[in-house]
Protein backbone atom coordinates (compact mmCIF):
# COMPACT_ATOMS: atom_id res chain seq x y z
CA UNK A 1 0.00 0.00 0.00
CA UNK A 2 1.49 3.30 -0.80
CA UNK A 3 1.95 6.33 2.10
CA UNK A 4 2.50 9.60 2.16
CA UNK A 5 5.39 10.47 4.54
CA UNK A 6 3.92 13.49 6.70
CA UNK A 7 6.36 13.96 9.34
CA UNK A 8 7.80 12.71 12.48
CA UNK A 9 6.20 10.74 15.69
CA UNK A 10 8.59 13.00 18.51
CA UNK A 11 7.32 10.86 21.24
CA UNK A 12 8.31 7.35 19.58
CA UNK A 13 11.29 9.02 17.05
CA UNK A 14 9.27 7.23 13.98
CA UNK A 15 7.79 8.51 10.73
CA UNK A 16 3.97 9.27 10.11
CA UNK A 17 2.08 8.46 7.18
CA UNK A 18 -1.05 8.43 5.34
CA UNK A 19 -3.28 6.57 2.93
CA UNK A 20 -5.02 8.15 0.02
CA UNK A 21 -8.02 6.72 2.18
CA UNK A 22 -7.23 8.73 5.21
CA UNK A 23 -7.63 11.99 5.69
CA UNK A 24 -5.37 14.83 7.53
CA UNK A 25 -6.60 15.40 10.91
CA UNK A 26 -9.64 13.38 10.79
CA UNK A 27 -8.75 9.74 10.32
CA UNK A 28 -5.72 7.64 11.67
CA UNK A 29 -1.87 7.69 10.61
CA UNK A 30 0.19 5.49 9.55
CA UNK A 31 3.24 4.92 12.15
CA UNK A 32 6.32 3.72 9.47
CA UNK A 33 8.73 1.26 11.28
CA UNK A 34 12.06 3.68 9.51
CA UNK A 35 13.17 7.27 9.66
CA UNK A 36 14.91 6.99 6.53
CA UNK A 37 12.14 8.29 3.98
CA UNK A 38 11.94 12.05 2.95
CA UNK A 39 8.68 13.71 4.23
CA UNK A 40 6.73 14.48 1.58
CA UNK A 41 7.64 11.08 -0.45
CA UNK A 42 5.64 8.53 -1.26
CA UNK A 43 6.60 5.16 -0.49
CA UNK A 44 5.84 1.30 -0.40
CA UNK A 45 4.17 0.20 2.80
CA UNK A 46 3.28 -3.18 4.19
CA UNK A 47 0.58 -3.09 7.09
CA UNK A 48 1.48 -5.04 9.63
CA UNK A 49 -0.36 -4.49 12.70
CA UNK A 50 -3.10 -1.78 14.01
CA UNK A 51 -4.14 0.31 17.23
CA UNK A 52 -6.90 2.03 18.10
CA UNK A 53 -7.16 4.49 15.31
CA UNK A 54 -3.82 3.69 13.41
CA UNK A 55 -1.99 1.48 11.22
CA UNK A 56 1.37 -0.02 11.60
CA UNK A 57 3.41 -0.05 8.75
CA UNK A 58 6.70 -2.14 7.46
CA UNK A 59 8.77 0.14 5.33
CA UNK A 60 11.23 -1.64 2.86
CA UNK A 61 15.07 -0.72 2.75
CA UNK A 62 14.72 3.05 0.68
Amino acid sequence: MDVIVDGIDEEEALLTGRTKHQAPEIDGTVILDSLTAAIGSIIPVKIVGATDYDLIGRTPDI
